[in-house]
């Protein structure tokens, strides 16, 4: 059969939803593949630049990301939950705050911690300490932190969050351990002496820190009053 251009254009016109559909379904499949594999790439890419990072980076990043603090957790719960958050905000957005300043991206963490544990407080997106506002949302909050006339108070804030961390439990033990080198010259001849001392705390109330503080001062203070030690003004 010959067709004639009219014929052609009768036939096509009855058709051609069906054929751009086709054209459609084609062209989107390739895009969504092309899509993927480019997702993939990022995300692995990400993967391997986070493990990388050292676990107070990363614990950073999934209190940005998550909302979640992971201090003093394993090692395995840290890696869980940075790649939760991966896969919950996407790896283009990880990647960016990878590549963020890594002080910025530290205060930015320790401002969420202080809210996550009530130290600071947020009205709506403000961010307050007691009833002085420090920034209108949390970026803004981190650029006041960034002030150096503002160190103080980020020092203070950091010392609460951290005093609820290193409290010990009740079958908790602390350690010390100490070095000290002391290098001399005698004779034209140069010597050292090296002092180590551990010291294992025996639970939450017995601790290592009580032993090396409180005991040298009660052994002074039994001194003092024996008349064995001569205090001095």
């Amino acid at each position: 059969m010959k067709w004639t251009l009219k014929q052609f254009w009768k036939y096509f016109s009855k058709s051609k939803v069906l054929i751009l559909q086709a054209i459609f379904y084609i062209f989107d499949e390739s895009e969504e593949e092309g899509l993927k594999a480019s997702k993939a790439a990022i995300k692995r890419n990400v993967v391997i630049e986070a493990s990388k990072l050292t676990k107070t980076r990363k614990a950073e990043l999934i209190q940005i990301l998550s909302g979640i603090s992971v201090r003093n957790q394993s090692d395995d719960y840290v890696d869980l939950k940075m790649d939760e958050a991966i896969d919950a905000v996407g790896a283009e957005r990880v990647l960016t705050y990878i590549k963020r300043d890594k002080k910025k991206t530290a205060l930015h963490a320790l401002v969420l911690e202080a809210i996550h544990k009530n130290v600071l407080r947020k009205d709506g997106t403000a961010v307050y300490y007691m009833d002085d506002q420090l920034g209108f949302d949390v970026e803004s909050a981190v650029d006041y932190f960034e002030d150096p006339n503002n160190q103080t108070l980020k020092a203070q804030i950091l010392e609460k969050i951290l005093s609820d961390s290193w409290t010990l439990q009740h079958d908790d033990k602390d350690m010390i351990v100490m070095y000290h080198k002391f290098g001399y010259e005698i004779n034209g001849q140069k010597k050292q002496i090296d002092s180590k001392m551990v010291c294992v705390g025996e639970d939450q109330t017995y601790t290592a820190m009580a032993k090396t503080v409180g005991l040298p001062v009660a052994i002074a203070a039994l001194k003092i009053l024996n008349k064995q030690i001569i205090w001095t003004f």
